[in-house]
């Protein structure tokens, strides 16, 4: 949706799009379909499904850079054996054309160049590194927020560990500082407030985060229960590596611990300001690091075996984890056919959509306002809005699937609850229905 809006009006607008203050991904989508000659953000979907294998080898040589820098020369079989543990602990996908994944693999990116500093003598003295090194984190700061300021944590670590100057601290720190004033200033001027009031908010940062997670069917809660029982065993990998670090030196072992308490703190500090995928976002940062520190459990025989024995018994689960939410991952033909109905016949006004509608509001831009369903009020025989005139026309699409209700929402019966409070409404039309999607048109009162 980021994408096509730029597609159809030729410009950014983060008053409309808040992807669109941190624009990096909405460049390199923009610039696919514009070289390709599509009309549509919608092109890219027969090539979104690969884009996480894409995504997966490409991180491969960034994370095997950072891992031989870190560790040393001549400990080939360590990097090999971090790059295992990361794949196997990474239950995510590294999605490209989404701000959080194209942000994930510049942040890698960052972490491989600067990785050179704690390898060699003197820092980064190459000219052409340091003009890759300042245009890759630039191309960060503009895409992903989170990941530029760890990224920026990172940089901070080398500097305090005396392996780059503080040249790079205060050109990182412009980067930053001046693309939140100048590019991100729309929405910082808007939710500034907002974040501030939810910062150090831990308790609901782990409602929201973890606990909160466990809602939907006995499957779906196993799916959750798999992904942080196994991310919390990896994070335990991690500090037991840590500890090791007093036997087992390498030379970007202080770097290393300096940047892992530095996420830690800068975490706790966001708190619930970040939204409750931040847990989530967290593991993904700490991975490398996770990694790093991991592999030195291979110089003993005991943790040696257990960590072995570890990576090979969760495989399984992480495969149960990655794949295991096809109800909220998978859409049939039917379910984009319904989509694009829904775009050549409806240019404005507003849609109020379900869980399993959203991607009505992800696809195509259209000039419509969105709303969910706890927007709206069920009457007896009508549909209300909280004291809103629906004006132009408003448009209610729902999911046709009551295996998804049952599986995301725990309540099997809640499809045929709104099915039937549809239809029995006086002030709302069936308009349209395929085996996956359903549109109503809810006259305004």
């Amino acid at each position: 949706m980021y994408t096509d809006l730029v597609l159809q009006t030729g410009h950014f607008n983060p008053a409309v799009m808040d992807y669109h203050n941190w624009p990096g991904t909405s460049i390199l989508t923009t610039a696919l379909v514009d070289i390709f000659g599509w009309h549509h953000a919608d092109s890219l979907l027969p090539i979104i499904g690969i884009t996480p294998l894409v995504g997966s080898f490409l991180s491969l040589p960034l994370l095997y850079i950072f891992l031989r820098n870190m560790i040393g020369k001549g400990q080939d079989n360590y990097c090999w054996a971090g790059i295992w543990l990361f794949n196997v602990g990474y239950c995510l996908e590294i999605l490209m054309f989404a701000p959080h994944g194209f942000g994930f693999l510049l942040f890698l990116a960052v972490l491989a160049l600067f990785s050179v500093s704690v390898a060699r003598e003197g820092g980064i003295t190459v000219f052409s590194h340091r003009l890759v090194t300042i245009l890759i984190f630039a191309a960060l700061v503009i895409t992903h927020v989170f990941s530029s300021l760890v990224g920026f944590i990172y940089i901070i670590a080398c500097y305090v560990t005396k392996k780059i100057s503080l040249t790079w601290v205060i050109i990182a720190a412009v980067f930053i500082v001046g693309w939140t004033i100048y590019g991100a200033a729309y929405y910082f001027t808007v939710n500034l407030p907002t974040f501030v009031n939810k910062v150090f908010i831990l308790d609901e940062l782990w409602s929201s985060g973890v606990s909160g997670r466990f809602v939907g069917s006995p499957a779906h809660q196993n799916i959750v229960l798999i992904r942080i029982a196994t991310q919390a065993l990896f994070l335990v990998i991690g500090i037991i590596g840590g500890i090791l670090s007093r036997k087992v030196k390498w030379g970007g072992d202080k770097t290393a611990l300096i940047m892992s308490a530095g996420v830690l703190v800068f975490t706790g500090v966001m708190g619930m300001g970040y939204g409750g995928e931040l847990p989530m976002r967290l593991f993904q940062i700490l991975l490398p690091l996770i990694a790093y520190f991991g592999v030195k459990l291979l110089n003993y025989k005991a943790t040696a075996f257990i960590l072995c024995a570890v990576l090979v018994l969760v495989l399984p689960f992480q495969v149960t984890a990655k794949y295991g939410n096809h109800y909220t991952e998978y859409r049939s033909p039917a379910y984009f056919s319904g989509v694009n109905f829904f775009f050549d016949h409806i240019t404005e006004g507003y849609v109020i959509f379900d869980s399993g509608s959203e991607q009505l509001t992800e696809i195509r831009y259209t000039p419509y306002h969105r709303l969910g369903f706890s927007d709206i009020v069920w009457g007896e025989d009508s549909i209300y809005h909280h004291g809103m005139l629906l004006t132009p026309a408003a448009y209610i699409a729902i999911a046709n699937d009551e295996k998804y209700y049952d599986y995301i929402l725990g309540d099997p019966e809640s499809f045929t609850r709104i099915e039937e409070s549809l239809n029995g409404a006086k002030n709302c039309n069936f308009i349209y229905m395929n085996p996956d999607l359903q549109y109503y048109y809810l006259i305004p009162p």
